[in-house]
């Protein structure tokens, strides 16, 4: 009787085994397709601004973190003083793009397809 016991408990052990490694798998499957949703947009993004703002280009990517961030540091600090001084005026603008989309219909997705 012990030697069933034991059995259904190393059987059991198994199960769960099992489905803590589908569980992780899972986990780790959504936030890879978290990750390329994120990189997508960032890129698209990112073609954006530098579609509008040519001399961004400027600023290439280094070898490695360090590199990259120093590189792009006084492009970082623009941003984080635009975001801090000028979010009313931002959220203004977007207001007034939403609106102006709305009024444009279809025509406004021909520039979307463009650049995507």
């Amino acid at each position: 009787m012990s030697q069933n016991y034991n059995n259904e408990i190393a059987k059991t052990k198994e199960r769960l085994a099992e489905l803590k490694r589908r569980q992780r798998e899972e986990e780790r499957e959504e936030r890879k397709a978290k990750r390329k949703k994120d990189d997508r947009r960032n890129a698209i993004i990112g073609r954006y601004v530098t579609t509008q703002f040519p001399k961004l280009s400027r600023y290439n990517p280094g070898s490695n973190n360090i590199e990259t961030a120093a590189e792009f540091k006084e492009f970082i600090l623009f941003l984080e003083k635009l975001a801090d001084k000028h979010q009313p005026l931002l959220e203004e603008l977007l207001v007034e793009v939403r609106a102006e989309l709305s009024a444009a219909g279809t025509q406004a997705h021909l520039q979307v397809d463009k650049i995507s």
